[in-house]
């Protein structure tokens, strides 16, 4: 008997932007270091998230393996390189109370003291730190489920936070939520609200920023993106992996030329 080969594994990135928020809406980011603990998430799971690509890299290397089939897509990431001080500015403005999720106790108090001074009117009602094991995330989701929150900002880490956000909505949170990697110790760690140095921003060089103040992410970007981009390369090839992009105009017609934001940003 001849044995199939599994189905191949989808990911579907969104063709533009849209900040919204909808209820019941699920956005997430993705980038070469995140993208195989992404895929590890259930598919039905993954299935109920907007995706972006975080990171050029990773949009420049899937426009390269597919032949330019893809359209361009947008570099997206929830920091303040991108779109952060929407989020945050839409959340006080419409009065959207917000729950946070990650980092550790102590960075997370930091940065709620942060976001408290620079935006008065934004009401946080929850924050639980990030490092908490599995068997309590049935009550911390209930405590999510249970606020008044209608946005939920996680960041756990690729892979693990779009378990949690599905997790918190299997309890009952039907508000907009979002995740955003190690956003939250970051910000509390810097002496100002944005992370990065105007002039490393302009420069396009966040990920050298990186290496200098975070050294743990050496290993990522001298181990983790050339590995997975190798992988990468295997498994569109064999098609093993997928990617879709909603919106996307039908072959032959070529996309529409893509405008950069003014500050597109990038890791």
């Amino acid at each position: 008997m001849t044995t199939r080969p599994p189905p191949a594994e989808r990911l579907t990135f969104a063709r533009a932007f849209t900040l919204d928020f909808a209820p019941g809406t699920s956005i997430s980011f993705v980038n070469l270091a995140s993208l195989y603990p992404v895929l590890a998430v259930p598919a039905a799971q993954r299935r109920d998230f907007v995706w972006y690509g975080d990171g050029f890299l990773l949009l420049g290397l899937l426009r390269l393996l597919t032949g330019g089939r893809l359209p361009r897509l947008p570099r997206v990431s929830f920091d303040y390189t991108s779109i952060a001080p929407a989020v945050f500015a839409h959340c006080q403005d419409a009065g959207l109370p917000l729950y946070l999720v990650g980092a550790r106790a102590e960075e997370l108090a930091a940065f709620v003291a942060k976001l408290r001074a620079h935006y008065p009117g934004l009401r946080v009602v929850g924050a639980h730190p990030g490092y908490f094991p599995a068997q309590d995330w049935t009550t911390t989701c209930q405590a999510i489920a249970a606020s008044p929150a209608r946005v939920l900002l996680v960041g756990l880490g690729g892979g693990l936070q779009e378990r949690f956000i599905a997790a918190a909505r299997a309890h009952g949170f039907t508000g907009t939520a979002l995740t955003c990697g190690g956003f939250i110790r970051q910000t509390a760690g810097s002496a100002a609200l944005r992370y990065y140095p105007d002039w490393i921003n302009r420069l396009q060089l966040r990920f050298l920023y990186r290496m200098v103040q975070e050294p743990h992410t050496v290993r990522r970007y001298l181990l983790d993106y050339p590995r997975h981009a190798l992988r990468l390369a295997r498994d569109l090839l064999a098609g093993r992996l997928v990617i879709d992009v909603v919106g996307a105009p039908a072959a032959p017609p070529r996309p529409a030329p893509w405008t950069p934001a003014p500050d597109p940003g990038g890791r």
